[in-house]
């Protein structure tokens, strides 16, 4: 649909506001009544009078998307969330865990072994499906009904990435008996609870990269990545962010602070103002060519996502051939299979790949 048809306020119907990260306990509780709707709507209302017919019409509705920010889809999907062992939706990967940092990463090679963990191909046949994630879900399931320890299903949950079935992904075969006039929303997998893209890159992707850019974020050993700039660079940049503040418009104005002392306070309003203008302009010269070759991949392919008429088809292409190249260059020059920068492996670095197809 148009960007004109699809932010119309009367084509969104609010269904739930959770009342935080970790409530409610029992989503599904909430979910039934609203999944014993749209099994009546799809199933079809008969009797519809329409104008300027005479005839009797069935009204079918049915659900095609939901829209949630990152943490909100894991919920209503179950899935483990990003800081899982194995947090992808879409390809099967698992996290290495690092007892220091007590978090998962994602290196693409293994930083001792050397042995390769994932590729940065579009390789179909290494894709999850909803049938293989089922199939993971099932055999969470059965120790579950055999009373193992928690401790056992929990490190199952851990490597399939969820935590069980869900109504609007990958439901149990009683679920799918319960509504039967939902097979449909089932078959559209992935689809139906995407990615939020603007959680994704604006308050994840960008503010991490600014980190490592400016010498916030450390390596293992507590020492700042090679791409960063400065101190005396670093306050130039904040510098001439923040002069630029005098020639914009006031509601601009606000962000363009100084990014060397505000970054924290930056919103993603913010954060998508300095990868579509500031960044490209005060970065070059400053950061090294191979970093500022990946940020400026960035730049464009945001500058396809965030186009206020909506992409094309070609456009589609040329963003995910961008964002495979912030990916090569991130795990070839960032990364560099140097165990003391694991820690920059997280898993939405990984998560710029899936975004063609959300």
């Amino acid at each position: 649909m148009p960007i004109s048809s699809r932010f119309k306020k009367a084509s969104q119907l609010l269904l739930t506001v959770t009342p935080g990260p970790m409530e409610p306990k029992d989503l599904d509780s909430i979910l039934h009544p609203i999944m014993e709707e749209l099994n009546i709507l799809a199933d079809g209302i008969s009797g519809l009078n329409l104008h300027g017919s005479d005839a009797a019409h069935v009204l079918r509705v049915f659900l095609l998307q939901v829209t949630t920010d990152m943490p909100a889809g894991d919920k209503l999907i179950n899935a483990n969330g990003s800081n899982g062992m194995s947090p992808s939706r879409f390809r099967p990967l698992l996290g290495r865990w690092s007892a220091q940092h007590r978090h998962y990463y994602f290196p693409d090679l293994h930083p001792v072994t050397g042995e390769v963990l994932f590729t940065l191909q579009d390789a179909a046949a290494e894709l999850r499906t909803i049938d293989t994630i089922t199939a993971a879900v099932g055999e969470i399931e059965e120790p579950r009904r055999q009373k193992r320890t928690k401790e056992h299903v929990q490190d199952m949950c851990r490597k399939a990435g969820f935590k069980g079935y869900s109504l609007l992904l990958f439901p149990s075969q009683h679920h799918r008996a319960m509504y039967p006039n939902m097979e449909y929303s089932w078959g559209l997998g992935h689809r139906v609870p995407p990615y939020d893209v603007m959680h994704l890159i604006l308050l994840n992707v960008v503010p991490n990269l600014w980190r490592l850019f400016s010498g916030k974020w450390k390596t293992s050993d507590g020492s700042a990545h090679q791409w960063a700039m400065s101190e005396a660079i670093l306050t130039t940049v904040g510098v001439d962010v923040a002069a630029a503040r005098a020639t914009v418009p006031l509601q601009q104005a606000h962000s363009l602070r100084n990014i060397a002392l505000h970054y924290k306070s930056y919103k993603k309003v913010d954060w998508m103002f300095f990868i579509l203008c500031t960044g490209p302009a005060v970065l070059p010269g400053r950061s090294p060519d191979e970093a500022y070759a990946m940020f400026m991949s960035l730049v464009r392919a945001c500058r396809i996502i965030f186009a206020p008429l909506g992409q094309t088809k070609e456009g589609i292409e040329t963003m995910d051939k961008e964002l495979r190249e912030i990916c090569r260059l991130f795990y070839l020059k960032a990364y560099g299979n140097d165990i003391n920068n694991i820690t920059l492996c997280r898993s939405t670095i990984v998560g710029l790949l899936d975004i063609k197809r959300t």
